[in-house]
C-alpha cells in the first residue's frame, strides 16, 4: 500500500479539565492526503474543524492539557509519538498553517518585513542579508507588488488580502511540504477571496504542496479540493470527491449545507433552506448518530445506534443508516 504524506487514523481528540473529566471534541476521525493533493474540510462552527487542524501541528497542548487516541503520520512517522518539544523540526520545516484572521496572527508592532525575516531564520541559519532577500521574494512570490516598497510597513498599512499573502509567505518560508489552510478566506471580499484561492492553488501545482484547507464555505472548499469530508460534531459524516458534494450529496447533514446555499444572482428562491437548531455542545452529545436531533430524516434507530462508515460508492463514503436503503458496498 502506498504512503500517504498526512494519514490520520481514527484520531480522538479531547480537551482535559482540571477535574480530570475528558470532553471529546474529535471522534474516530480518519482522513489521508497524498503529495500535490488539496482535501477539504467543511462543516458548520464548533464541529471541531479548527481543533483537528491545529492538533495535526499539536498546537493545543501549549494552552491546555489535551489526551489523544490513534495516529497521526506525516511521511510514515506518527507526530503524536514525537515529544512535544521536538515538533518545532517539524512546524514550519515540514507543516505550516495559516489562519483565519491574518490581522491578528501577524505582529502588530513589527513590520511585515521584519516579520518574514524571522520565519525565514527561524528555519534556515542564513544571514541577515540572506534571509532578507528571501523574505522579498516571498513577498514577490505571493503577489505582493512593490515588495520592496512594502516591505517596512506594518500589517495595519496592509489590505487584508495583503496581509493574508503575507502569511501565506511567512508559511512558506520553511518549504513545508503540507499547508494546512484554516478558513483563510472568511474575513475577505470575494474578488480577495478568488485572488487568495487562485495563490493556493498555484503554490499546489508548482511546489507539489499537499493542502488541507478547512472552511465553512462549501463554495469555497469545492472550487479548489479534489476530495472533501464533511465534519459534522467531532466525526466525519461523509467523505466525496468535490464535484460529488455538489451534485448529489448522500448524508442528510451535507444535503442540508448545500441547500442552505444563497442562490446566484438573478435566481428567486421564496425562503432559504435551513438546517434546524443548532450544533451542539461538547457537553451534551448526543446517543446514536450525532446529527439524529437535527435530522428530519431520522428514525428510531438513528438515536439509539451510531451508523458506521458506509461505503455507499467507490468515492462517497457517509456516516448514516439511511445509506442501507440503496446499494451498499460494506463499511469500514
Amino acid at each position: 500500500m502506498a504512503q500517504h504524506l498526512l494519514d490520520v487514523r481514527d484520531l480522538c481528540i479531547s480537551f482535559v479539565g482540571r477535574d480530570g473529566n475528558a470532553l471529546e471534541a474529535v471522534n474516530k476521525l480518519n482522513l489521508h492526503i497524498d503529495v500535490g493533493e488539496i482535501v477539504g474540510v467543511v462543516g458548520e462552527s464548533g464541529c471541531g474543524k479548527s481543533v483537528f487542524a491545529q492538533s495535526v501541528m499539536r498546537l493545543l497542548e501549549h494552552e491546555q492539557k489535551m489526551a489523544y487516541e490513534g495516529q497521526i503520520l506525516f511521511d510514515g512517522e506518527d507526530l503524536l509519538a514525537r515529544p512535544l518539544k521536538t515538533m518545532r523540526e517539524v512546524r514550519g520545516c515540514d507543516i505550516a498553517m495559516i489562519f483565519q484572521d491574518p490581522l491578528s496572527s501577524l505582529n502588530p508592532v513589527m513590520t511585515v518585513g521584519a516579520q518574514v525575516v524571522e520565519a525565514v531564520r527561524a528555519h534556515r541559519k542564513v544571514s541577515r542579508r540572506d534571509a532578507r532577500a528571501e523574505a522579498l521574494s516571498l513577498l514577490e512570490r505571493v503577489g505582493i507588488r512593490d515588495a520592496g516598497a512594502r516591505f517596512d510597513m506594518y500589517p495595519s498599512d496592509f489590505s487584508g488580502g495583503m496581509r493574508q499573502r503575507a502569511m501565506i509567505a511567512m508559511a512558506l518560508a520553511g518549504h513545508p511540504r503540507l499547508l494546512i489552510a484554516d478558513e483563510p478566506t472568511t474575513a475577505l471580499d470575494t474578488t480577495t477571496q478568488k485572488q487568495i484561492l487562485d495563490l493556493l492553488r498555484d503554490l499546489n501545482r508548482t511546489e507539489n504542496m499537499a493542502v488541507l484547507f478547512i472552511s465553512h464555505d462549501l463554495g469555497v472548499v469545492t472550487s479548489i479540493c479534489s476530495r472533501v469530508h464533511v465534519m459534522y460534531l467531532g466525526q466525519i459524516v461523509e467523505e466525496i470527491d468535490a464535484c460529488g458534494l455538489m451534485e448529489r450529496p448522500s448524508h442528510p447533514y451535507a444535503q442540508g449545507l448545500i441547500a442552505s446555499i444563497p442562490p446566484l444572482e438573478g435566481e428567486r428562491v421564496d425562503t432559504l433552506a435551513d438546517i434546524p437548531g443548532t450544533v451542539p455542545p461538547l457537553t451534551a452529545i448526543p446517543c446514536g448518530c450525532r446529527f439524529a436531533p437535527r435530522c428530519a430524516r431520522a428514525e428510531e434507530r438513528c438515536y439509539a445506534q451510531e451508523p458506521p462508515l458506509f461505503a455507499a460508492s467507490a468515492c462517497d463514503r457517509l456516516k448514516c443508516w439511511l445509506v442501507e436503503e440503496r446499494e451498499c458496498h460494506g463499511c469500514r
